[in-house]
């Protein structure tokens, strides 16, 4: 199940600052895991995907990213061509639970068969 989150609750239950992002988030209630690449030596890691919006992902990890690292996520399912990668930056890295919750910015915004993608993916 998916739960949208109004502007500002995410940040305050994480003690982030005020909300400033123009679009909603949508909170993913069983985190399923994703893959993705980090910095410019491409490590293979793999996180948790706690929210995301149009502009970009949540992810619960075990390192912290330095903010500015560049990110290539491959979205949950079987591929869609190139349609299932994604290129991005970490915007912010926080203490969360014992794990580090990690802002993306993806380089494009997410499609509507993505986003549905997405919900779907926390079925399987």
């Amino acid at each position: 199940m998916v739960n949208a989150i109004p502007s500002g609750e995410l940040a305050a239950e994480a003690g982030l600052p005020l909300e400033r992002r123009e679009w909603g988030r949508y909170r993913m209630m069983r985190f399923p895991r994703l893959r993705f690449l980090a910095g410019p030596s491409l490590q293979g890691r793999t996180g948790l995907l706690r929210d995301f919006g149009l502009p970009g992902f949540g992810l619960v990890v075990r390192e912290s990213l330095e903010p500015g690292t560049e990110i290539t996520i491959r979205l949950p399912g079987p591929p869609l061509g190139d349609a299932h990668l994604f290129s991005g930056v970490v915007r912010h890295s926080s203490l969360f639970a014992g794990s580090w919750l990690v802002g993306c910015q993806l380089s494009r915004q997410l499609t509507d068969e993505e986003v549905q993608r997405l919900f779907r993916s926390e079925n399987e």
